[in-house]
């Protein structure tokens, strides 16, 4: 092999070696979800929250009222993951306990 083309060779191989920093270190996009939505079901007495748009994750939280102190009391529902384009909508449920806590009211968190 000539001079000539170790040269080349290692030109070329030092060229790729520092674009993989500059390729590898480009974030990637954000995503998110969008329009969202959350309410409560009163006579299940749970709080529901779901996204018709975007990829990303969301969850729904609820605020339940109880008949002793502090008197409200929030509870979480799962974190779920929408992909796009997706056929059927999912939703984040959060189950009040009958028995000491009835839900109130819903709103989503989106991560």
């Amino acid at each position: 092999m000539r001079i000539s083309q170790k040269i080349a060779i290692g030109i070329s191989m030092a060229s790729a070696f520092l674009a993989i920093p500059a390729t590898v270190g480009i974030a990637p996009a954000n995503a998110a979800v969008w329009n969202c939505s959350a309410g409560v079901n009163v006579p299940e007495n749970f709080g529901v929250a779901y996204c018709g748009a975007g990829v990303g994750y969301f969850r729904v939280r609820a605020e339940c009222n109880t008949g002793y102190w502090p008197y409200t009391k929030t509870i979480w529902g799962p974190w779920v993951y929408r992909t796009s384009n997706q056929a059927n909508v999912p939703q984040s449920r959060a189950y009040g306990d009958p028995s000491i806590c009835n839900v109130a009211r819903a709103w989503y968190e989106t991560q």
